[in-house]
């Protein structure tokens, strides 16, 4: 077996019978396992390099065993294992050679470059240190070569990828050769159904006998075993098979993607706004995936939640945040880690909106301090009580915030920052567009976005465009009704009226709290249906295509649903959850961690 992290780094396997040498024999040696490990762990993890449970269980001995393994924990090395017919291992003098030179070195008899090397009398293992650095994401492969003696195939591509302190295990197997025994290989590959539409998915299949690897390749990372994948446009795939006997296969199937969107846009975007969109920071390799950031910053000197949290983040490959404050010192705590790791850092103020005067510019100055994009939300759902003094709205509430958002949104703009605007209904949108003309700042539309809570109940992706709500009210549209994650259309259309353009509609909050089940239409949304939502909805950044049928609209800019963690919604926290056995929401993480990864960019 070849383990993920050794596909990545680009480690081949050269079979014998591609050697220049063309070493004879009765026994020859073939591959059988490829594995890496990094810092010298033996704990099987997500982490870059980290080796998986079928390797530690096959090779990792007890102390005190007989074949214990002393050297596992080298943290820079090659290691070579060679099990004879018996499967005992092989423990001849220098039977392993190392050499950095190139693959072709073998055909030359003059070459006296090797490295060799004596396995362990108790492990077994063979082992040769080295420092060669390389980066595996831009096509590169290590210089080490390695093979015992003999005729064996060849392990190509040993190295420490970007320098990380990783080792890579090989291990071999004897085997006779019987060259009168050769049965050509059959294999079946096919792909289920071979047309579909975006979002949709296909299962690719393959049968294959007598296989020492089978690799898949196509516009998707690669990978082996059964997939069902969901391809974003027309795609080929070749499964690449290498024989028992080292014969070779390659079988194609394609797939057709045909663009079934028959919904106009709610929107239609002039070439002005899509300009104006253009002038707003992105974080690096933005996928438009966020995740709001966990609730409590304390002082990461005294605790590694925040960094545990970045982790989180990074695991899913989130590419924004939402961070709310008290002030601009526990902002940076958070914001300065996640800046760091790509993630884009959207900062919400901490304050009641009929309480004490907002100051946003140690916001503003701390963003730029650390090299982000000064993005302030100010306020929070004005129409939610609990964002008053003593959890009381006053009657005219809406003015109140509209009055209070203007001013803090040209003092934020003053400074130079961008000034997040956050609402749910319609008239408290209308309420600070109506106050922004007593600022004396014209442009202060020009320098603000928008912060969406795509909230949804239990409704599905689509609502209320899905089968059972058309059913119940023919026609309905998201204008109608914005209890769903499509609610950002409706937002957009507001602002086309008032504003005559678009702003950047950023996530802060949103998608399905986990258990909700207030529509008795739908089931509750846990498990593997919360996971599937999720996952639709992040998709509409990759594939281009809403739930509903239209295009994916370029003022979207992400998608942050609640809640990464907090101590105080312990039952929708997706890690530290209260009400879950394994303590968090393991489904909808790994379904979000599957998608595929990709650039979210303009049309």
């Amino acid at each position: 077996m070849i383990s993920e992290w050794a596909n990545k780094f680009n480690i081949k396997i050269v079979p014998c019978e591609q050697r220049p040498d063309k070493p004879s024999g009765e026994i020859v040696y073939r591959i059988k396992d490829l594995f890496t490990t990094r810092n010298g762990s033996w704990e099987p993890s997500n982490d870059y390099g980290s080796l998986p449970q079928w390797a530690r269980d096959a090779y990792l001995k007890p102390s005190g065993a007989p074949d214990y393994f002393d050297d596992a924990g080298a943290d820079h090395s090659l290691f070579a294992l060679v099990l004879g017919l018996d499967g005992k291992p092989v423990k001849t003098e220098i039977l392993v050679r190392f050499w950095s030179d190139g693959f072709d070195k073998l055909g030359d008899p003059g070459y006296a470059g090797y490295v060799r090397s004596t396995p362990k009398p108790g492990s077994g293992w063979a082992k040769n240190d080295i420092w060669n650095n390389f980066k595996p994401e831009a096509g590169q492969q290590g210089a080490w070569c390695w093979c015992p003696d003999g005729a064996a195939d060849v392990a190509l591509g040993g190295g420490m990828p970007n320098n990380h302190h990783v080792s890579t295990f090989v291990v071999w197997q004897a085997e006779r050769r019987n060259d009168d025994d050769h049965r050509p290989p059959r294999s079946e590959f096919t792909v289920t159904p071979q047309v579909i539409g975006v979002n949709e998915v296909v299962q690719l299949q393959w049968k294959v006998s007598a296989a020492r690897t089978i690799t898949l390749e196509g516009p998707l990372p690669s990978g082996q075993g059964s997939l069902s994948i969901a391809p974003a446009v027309t795609s080929s795939f070749t499964l690449r098979v290498v024989h028992d006997d080292a014969s070779t296969e390659e079988l194609q199937a394609t797939v057709t993607v045909q663009d079934k969107r028959r919904r106009p846009p709610t929107v239609v975007l002039t070439p002005e706004n899509i300009a104006h969109l253009r002038t707003f920071p992105r974080p690096p390799k933005d996928n438009g995936i966020g995740l709001h950031f966990h609730l409590d910053l304390p002082d990461p000197r005294e605790s590694s939640l925040i960094a545990e949290t970045v982790e989180h983040l990074k695991y899913i490959r989130a590419s924004w945040t939402l961070i709310y404050a008290q002030d601009a010192e526990q902002a940076e705590r958070a914001a300065r880690p996640c800046w760091q790791a790509g993630i884009m850092p959207v900062v919400r103020i901490g304050a009641k909106i009929d309480g004490s005067p907002v100051f946003p510019e140690p916001h503003v100055q701390m963003l730029k301090a650390i090299g982000a994009p000064p993005y302030v939300q100010i306020y929070n759902e004005p129409e939610d009580p609990r964002e008053y003094e003593d959890y009381g709205m006053p009657p005219d509430w809406a003015e109140i915030f509209g009055r209070r958002w203007a001013s803090v949104a040209a003092e934020t703009i003053k400074c130079g920052g961008y000034a997040g605007l956050q609402v749910l209904s319609r008239e408290a949108f209308d309420a600070a567009v109506n106050a922004v003309p007593e600022q004396g700042r014209a442009d202060l539309w020009k320098h603000a976005f928008f912060v969406q809570h795509n909230y949804a109940e239990n409704h599905p992706p689509a609502y209320p465009y899905d089968e059972r709500n058309q059913k119940d009210n023919p026609g309905q549209t998201i204008l109608d009704d914005t209890l769903g994650t499509l609610s950002f259309l409706a937002y957009a259309a507001w602002m086309r009226e008032r504003l005559g353009f678009v702003l950047p509609i950023i996530g802060g909050e949103g998608g399905w709290l986990y258990g909700a089940d207030k529509d008795q239409r739908y089931p509750k949304v846990e498990g593997p249906l919360h996971a599937q939502y999720n996952k639709e909805m992040f998709e509409w950044l990759r594939t281009g295509a809403l739930s509903n049928g239209e295009p994916t609209p370029d003022y979207l800019f992400s998608i942050t649903p609640w809640i990464a963690g907090s101590f105080t919604f312990g039952a929708q926290n997706w890690w530290g959850n209260w009400i879950r056995s394994d303590g968090k929401l393991t489904e909808t993480i790994e379904a979000v961690r599957g998608i595929s990864e990709f650039e979210h960019t303009f049309s």
